[in-house]
């Protein structure tokens, strides 16, 4: 790989140009991300050339290597960009994207993969302020009203909510669930964790929004088999753990337009309406999906949340939800 030979240190190099041009050119896209992000980078690197005449986006596109393409695209400023000769050059896929770029440049004055880059730029800020959040609207109406773009679960902008989760950017996860239906049973590539383990790990307020909005999000495992109560209570997480249980009657969770009290402090919580989302059922869970046409709401029971009693036991020995589970939980009592 190519990120091998990325030097370290702040020492200026002749070659970070040519680093620049070798990671566009095998498709290597944290290496070429890497190589940008170098405190000693210039925006003339992206201009390098070899002995043929060849630059980081021509080659990348010449090779088909389409993200590379995106991402030497979105760090060229507009006025640098020279896309004709580049697209008679380049595969069927880039040339289509690059065709549409220059009609982005007519429309827009910009293009859309500087949008992409933008909006990705806001979602992963932990603090927004009113003019971020207007740019990311406007991003945001440009690429999926005007250009087409679709938010679903196979989509590679699925990963905005992702970033705005685990930066813990309410306004931005929200404008992206109520506004442009951003799908929630997204996950994680190495942890396999969805967007409601995220939120638990950190503590976040937006584990109560996002249980209200999805509740089968509670059902789903990650790479250790554990649902978000499992790391809520790995994390001593005593205010979501116990909402959970209040929640619910006899055993069961239940979200149901609204009626569940939120604990003192907690922001971000939106009820879910009827027929409000339109997640499908994970596979593999059993219980209801999140919304039912003819039910009043949606029953999460605690044996779908712990699966087993005997799963309880690889908790770590807690201070505060201990107590709490042990009297809602009595199975698992000697298990804690």
């Amino acid at each position: 790989m190519i990120r091998r030979f990325v030097p370290k240190g702040n020492v200026r190099l002749n070659n970070v140009g040519m680093m620049i041009f070798q990671a566009a050119k095998v498709g290597d896209v944290e290496a070429l991300i890497m190589c940008l992000h170098r405190p000693e980078a210039t925006s003339a690197d992206l201009s390098f050339e070899d002995e043929t005449g060849q630059t980081p986006l021509s080659v990348a596109a010449m090779h088909g290597h389409l993200a590379c393409v995106k991402i030497v695209i979105a760090y060229t400023s507009v006025s640098g960009l020279k896309l004709d000769q580049i697209t008679k050059n380049a595969t069927k896929k880039v040339a289509r994207y690059l065709n549409l770029c220059k009609g982005d440049l007519q429309r827009f004055k910009t293009t859309r993969a500087h949008m992409e880059i933008e909006a990705s730029k806001i979602a992963g800020k932990a603090n927004c302020s009113a003019k971020d959040i207007e740019r990311f609207v406007t991003c945001l109406d440009c690429l999926v009203k005007e250009c087409g773009y679709i938010l679903d679960e196979s989509s590679e902008y699925c990963n905005w909510i992702l970033r705005a989760t685990s930066s813990n950017n309410i306004p931005i996860v929200k404008r992206l669930v109520e506004d442009y239906k951003a799908p929630l049973h997204i996950r994680t590539p190495k942890t396999r964790e969805n967007l409601l383990h995220v939120a638990c790990r950190q503590g976040s307020p937006l584990r109560y929004y996002l249980t209200s909005k999805c509740p089968t999000l509670l059902l789903e495992l990650d790479v250790n088999g554990d649902t978000p109560l499992h790391t809520a209570c790995k994390a001593d997480d005593s205010q979501f753990v116990s909402w959970l249980f209040q929640v619910h009657r006899e055993g069961t969770v239940r979200v149901n337009g609204g009626e569940a009290p939120m604990p003192n402090g907690a922001e971000g919580h939106v009820t879910n309406e009827r027929n409000g989302c339109s997640c499908k059922r994970p596979q593999g869970v059993t219980t209801h999906p999140c919304v039912m046409p003819q039910s009043d709401g949606i029953e999460v029971t605690t044996n779908d949340l712990c699966r087993t009693p005997d799963e309880l036991g690889h908790l770590p020995k807690l201070s505060v939800v201990k107590p709490f589970l042990c009297e809602k939980l009595p199975f698992a009592t000697e298990k804690i």
